[in-house]
């Protein structure tokens, strides 16, 4: 019974050894936007027409070019986000949002 059990285990350490390992979460700014992979290039004139505020000031205390990056906030968040105002969200989406500052 020993015997099978230690080789059960040295079987599943090797077959894990060759499972192919998770990519790193760690995500380069591509040059060309100045966004992290997972925001999106978002254009503040647009936004301020729907509404949003944070954008503007955002920009203005950035590179001012018009553009600011957004990571939409996961659905559950956004929910729990939104509960903390009277009547809730005024616009559609809640992002997180930075500069497009390629340096920043």
């Amino acid at each position: 019974m020993r015997l099978r059990m230690a080789l059960g285990s040295a079987a599943l350490a090797a077959t894990a050894s060759l499972l192919p390992t998770a990519p790193a979460l760690a995500v380069d700014t591509p040059p060309e936007t100045g966004c992290p992979a997972s925001n999106e290039v978002l254009v503040v004139a647009d936004l301020t027409a729907l509404g949003y505020r944070a954008p503007a000031q955002v920009d203005a205390a950035g590179n001012n070019n018009g553009l600011v990056c957004g990571k939409p906030f996961s659905a559950g968040r956004q929910e729990q986000f939104c509960k903390q105002f009277v009547g809730g969200c005024t616009v559609p989406i809640i992002y997180s949002f930075r500069d497009d500052d390629i340096t920043g």
